[in-house]
């Protein structure tokens, strides 16, 4: 979990170059504002990342986190106050794409934690299949070889861990005799 909320922090970010370019602004002139705020203690000193280019590295302030949300919004409205909604609207933006992937990964955790549970727990794997197949609590009690209350106390707690119990009766098939 750790390992993700690093990464979900490392998605959630702005550097002083997109900040430079989302206020039509130069990216020295970008730094130049970040420095003086910093040393103002108006916002905390960003740390930089040096990105490598064809000719020559660019050194630039990384925002992120909240505190990077409201130090770069601070740094946006010292610049360009017309630009103070672009850069609440582009950290809206970032923080939804963050939400569906952070979504998506729990998903993929949670199918992962409920196969496990399952390769623990063999008898809620059959219980699973016979109600599928749509069979009674009574008929996979019977099956399972355990007590009627045995299985409505493992049906309770996988519907309450988020499995999906319902018994689908399956279509009868007949055969007609000519």
């Amino acid at each position: 979990m750790a390992t993700q909320i690093a990464t979900l922090q490392h998605i959630q970010s702005m550097d002083s170059l997109q900040i430079s370019e989302l206020v039509q602004s130069r990216h020295d002139s970008v730094k130049r504002t970040i420095e003086r705020l910093s040393e103002q203690e108006v916002i905390e000193f960003p740390p930089t990342v040096e990105i490598k280019t064809a000719t020559k590295p660019i050194h630039v302030y990384v925002f992120s986190g909240e505190q990077g949300k409201l130090d770069s919004i601070t740094v946006v409205a010292q610049l360009c106050p017309q630009f103070t909604a672009t850069i609440v609207k582009r950290w809206q933006q970032l923080e939804r794409v963050v939400s569906a992937d952070n979504y998506q990964a729990l998903l993929t955790q949670n199918q992962a934690l409920r196969d496990e549970l399952l390769k623990a727990r063999p008898a809620w794997a059959d219980l699973l299949h016979y109600k599928a197949l749509g069979l009674g609590t009574s008929e996979v009690s019977k099956l399972l070889g355990r007590a009627n209350s045995t299985v409505c106390r493992y049906i309770n707690t996988m519907q309450t861990l988020g499995y999906d119990i319902t018994a689908e009766p399956q279509p009868a098939q007949l055969s007609l005799e000519v």
